[in-house]
């Protein structure tokens, strides 16, 4: 950082880190919501295969479910930003991909395979929607000779957060298992739920930052 700060030209230019819409779309509120979408895809495949029993074909073929619902999202997502405006959509997203996330807690080996696929279907079409919000607006404020050190600053940041919600799923599990004195065994179904709602209350932090952005954020 203190390299950073005197050099003219140095490798990462932190110089991003002063406009606040960047900040909150890419280190703060963003960067908790992508540790959200770092996290699932790690516990979902280890919940359908280790507590569900399901093989690894069934465990992708949901998992794609979150995929082709990212892919629907891009339909629309341009046209709800111009009309909402960035504030309410990135709210809206951020608020009912947790209250899905919540969802996977309640998820059972019983549960039926299609309202496993509908619940992560809409979580791909959510986190379609808020990674273009959030990838757009990073950029709003930011002067154009520090566009490219902004791209730069970006993508490592959302790197990092992905990673940091994998191993925070790890380190979730791993610290369920053993308050439950079952650390060394096989993880239960149970394990699971729990560390869905610990992912969850990051998406209830995440929310609450986002309801910081001016109303007229990304407005121009």
């Amino acid at each position: 950082i203190r390299h950073g700060q005197r050099h003219p030209t140095p490798l990462v230019d932190l110089t991003a880190l002063r406009v606040p819409t960047f900040v909150l779309s890419t280190l703060t509120a963003g960067g908790l919501y992508r540790m959200i979408i770092g996290a699932t895809p790690f516990l979902w495949p280890l919940m359908f295969q280790i507590g569900f029993g399901r093989t690894a074909f069934v465990s992708g073929l949901l998992v794609m479910a979150c995929t082709s619902g990212d892919l629907g999202g891009q339909f629309f997502v341009r046209p709800v930003i111009r009309r909402f405006g960035f504030r309410p959509v990135m709210v809206f997203a951020s608020i009912f991909t947790t209250l899905f996330v919540f969802g996977c807690a309640l998820f059972t080996g019983s549960t039926p395979l299609v309202a496993i696929v509908v619940v992560l279907a809409f979580i791909g079409v959510l986190r379609s929607v808020e990674f273009t919000a959030m990838n757009t607006l990073a950029y709003s404020d930011v002067e154009p000779e520090y566009m490219s050190a902004a791209s730069t600053l970006a993508s490592t940041i959302q790197q990092l957060a992905v990673g940091l919600g994998v191993a925070f799923a790890a380190l979730a599990l791993n610290s369920i298992a053993f308050s439950r004195g079952d650390a060394g065994r096989a993880l239960s179904t149970a394990d699971f739920r729990l560390a869905f709602v610990v992912v969850g209350i990051l998406g209830i932090v995440s929310t609450l930052l986002f309801l910081r952005l001016p109303t007229d954020a990304g407005a121009h």
